[in-house]
């Protein structure tokens, strides 16, 4: 539907009621700079925006931009108005209200509203933006324009669709658990097949269940051997308790969970944000809060206090979890590298905590370590989960593990019911894990198949994109090189043309010939005046 006229009355720079009429496809309106061409912009803008005007969003305009949108001078009996009519002759008209507020009535059947803005207006600042941009925000800007944003919303959904897989199956934290377990198993078992594993669960479930003989599923045996130890462990002497508690001590690996930690940290560190963990910490509770703004229309910024819609608001948390994505993973890692590191320690506090070591304990404290369990007593784990530094970890390494080293010294000497005890203890638990980690296995296995499909269609998806829009940007390039023709005759720049680079999605480029030689870019060799010549032709061209 085309726009016959804009009719302007206090609206901005006009005063008295002044008004457009386009008659053409297209047309220059031109005049001394505040004569108020750009009024009949900010009107079309205004109605598309539902009453927001974009460059006048600052904290001087107020909430509603009241003290922005009326003339300086409008009369206390007036309100500022707009009337907009179209090629079938119906008109919609505009009434503001001196809080910003704005009502509206007539044209329902051409919905104004839902047009959108990059189809419509074009700023003189849009343009120099767009020649500067880079090749994605260029894709960005020209996609509605080529008639494929939606499909890229499909591209774009499927693509998000895979990240909530991923994220709702904990995929990444799957991965991390099956990896530690294979390495526990190969540690525990070697090369032993699941079949010889579990021959030696059978073996134990008969030596320590011998109540439970019907049992045959290897699952429950696993389940029922715990208990069933713990209480032969409960009924052994005070000798053989001591030296299983000192196996399980020295069963602990603090030093692999430090080293995942910094790995982590190092990762972390290396992204190109500064104050990167407040940032992360802080976008998670925006997105939550934004989510729960779903029935208001505006939310107060905390930063400048200016007004602000919420799907504005919700569209900024969500651009930078985007943006942020790849460190978000890493984040997490991080964060989860914690939380085993505190479950290490906490294991390491309740192990030495028990009355069966309170012996060994007098007797070490005695020596140079008994700072050392003194510091692993005050260890506060949630505040380590809080806030973990290098100076935490390395308090941890030279504190904690000379205690895992000593109760791994002092259990070498353990009786023989004691070693083996302790081995049957490791031998059931890993076993397991192992039994759990196959179910793990086979949902992390489904998740990643459906990760793959859907991926699948998304690249099916971009690949039909490409496909029409070399299609439309063939044609459309044709009117490129015409009008810039029209505006540089006999210049030596031709072949200018839009462009998909190879081997990239979501990219477009323009391309030109300077003096004869092919350009990437024409921001290598045109002038300021000459790129935004060039904008312009190419939203004309559209």
């Amino acid at each position: 539907m085309r726009i016959k006229s804009i009719q302007l009355s206090w609206f901005r720079g006009a005063a008295d009621s002044i008004a457009l009429v386009p008659n053409c496809k297209s047309m220059v309106v031109y005049g001394n700079n505040g004569s108020g061409k750009s009024c009949f912009v900010d009107a079309i803008e205004f109605v598309l925006e539902d009453g927001r005007i974009k460059h006048l969003a600052h904290e001087y305009s107020g909430r509603k931009q009241e003290k922005a949108v009326a003339n300086t001078h409008i009369p206390k009996d007036r309100k500022a108005e707009l009337s907009i009519k179209f090629k079938d002759d119906s008109e919609l008209k505009i009434e503001i209200a001196k809080d910003g507020s704005h009502t509206s009535s007539g044209a329902k059947a051409v919905a104004m509203p839902t047009w959108e803005y990059r189809r419509t207006v074009l700023r003189q600042h849009e343009v120099a933006e767009f020649i500067q941009s880079t090749k994605g925000d260029k894709y960005s800007a020209l996609l509605p324009l080529l008639g494929l944003h939606s499909m890229e919303l499909a591209a774009e959904n499927l693509r998000q669709v895979a990240k909530s897989v991923e994220e709702e199956s904990q995929l990444s934290a799957t991965r991390g658990k099956l990896k530690k377990v294979a390495a526990t198993r190969k540690e525990t078992f070697g090369a032993d097949s699941d079949e010889q594993v579990f021959e030696k669960v059978e073996d134990l479930h008969v030596k320590y269940c011998a109540d439970k003989a019907g049992t045959i599923d290897a699952v429950t045996r696993c389940k029922e051997l715990k208990p069933a130890i713990d209480a032969r462990i409960a009924k052994s002497s005070a000798d053989q308790r001591r030296h299983v508690a000192l196996r399980d001590a020295a069963a602990l690996d603090l030093t692999s969970h430090i080293d995942a930690v910094r790995t982590a940290s190092g990762k972390l560190a290396g992204a190109a944000e500064s104050l990167i963990t407040e940032k992360l910490e802080v976008l998670r509770s925006t997105a939550v809060f934004a989510k729960k703004l779903m029935d208001e229309k505006e939310v107060i910024c905390p930063a400048c206090g200016r007004a602000i819609s919420v799907h504005d608001f919700q569209g900024h948390v969500a651009a930078e979890q985007e943006r942020l994505h790849g460190i978000i993973n890493t984040f997490d890692t991080w964060k989860a590298a914690i939380g085993t590191l505190c479950t290490t320690v906490r294991s390491l506090q309740s192990t030495f905590g028990k009355p069966d070591l309170e012996s060994w304990r007098d007797e070490l404290s005695k020596g140079t370590v008994a700072r050392y369990f003194a510091y692993l007593d005050e260890l506060d784990t949630e505040a380590l989960r809080a806030c973990c530094q290098e100076q935490d970890l390395k308090a941890l390494q030279e504190k904690l593990q000379p205690l895992i080293d000593a109760a791994n010294s002092s259990s070498k000497d353990a009786p023989p019911d004691a070693q083996q005890l302790s081995v049957d203890k490791q031998t059931a638990d890993v076993t397991r894990d192992v039994m759990e980690a196959k179910d793990l296995a086979v949902a992390a296995k489904r998740a990643e198949t459906l990760v793959a499909f859907i991926n699948s269609l998304e690249q099916g998806t971009r690949h039909e994109i490409r496909a029409q829009a070399e299609n439309v940007i063939g044609d459309i390039s044709v009117e490129i090189q015409a009008m810039w023709a029209i505006l540089h005759p006999d210049e030596a720049i031709e072949d200018v043309r839009l462009c998909l680079p190879n081997g990239a999605d979501k990219a477009i480029d323009i391309g030109l010939k300077f003096y004869g030689v092919d350009q990437d870019s024409p921001r290598l060799t045109l002038s300021e005046g000459y790129r935004n010549g060039l904008g312009l032709c190419i939203f004309l061209a559209m």
